[in-house]
């Protein structure tokens, strides 16, 4: 399952940069450790989200996307939630950053 939420992050940021037409389009993905904790975060340099879209990302069926379900990010967020994990979000006009910690 774990598979499944990663392979939806970075599906969504393929389709962010997609969409945004950007030239130098880039994706990252980083793994590391805090004090505690396994940390991994895929980052887009896309146009970022709108504070409306972003306050409701692991909301069931609220969607921006044209023929999207709002499924998405809500199932990534309980299969990282059924692994004792947490994700973040943060966005801006440079890129979006989600951040999974185990």
């Amino acid at each position: 399952l774990l598979k499944m939420a990663f392979f939806n992050l970075g599906k969504n940021a393929v389709e962010a940069l997609a969409e945004s037409g950007r030239q130098e389009a880039a994706i990252t993905l980083t793994c590391g450790l805090d004090i505690t904790r396994f940390v991994i975060t895929l980052c887009d340099n896309g146009p970022g989200m709108p504070p409306h879209v972003a306050d409701n990302l692991f909301i069931p069926f609220k969607t921006k996307k044209k023929g999207g379900t709002g499924l998405g990010l809500a199932i990534t967020k309980k299969i990282i939630d059924a692994h004792n994990g947490t994700i973040a979000c943060e966005t801006g006009p440079t890129g979006t950053c989600f951040t999974i910690r185990f």
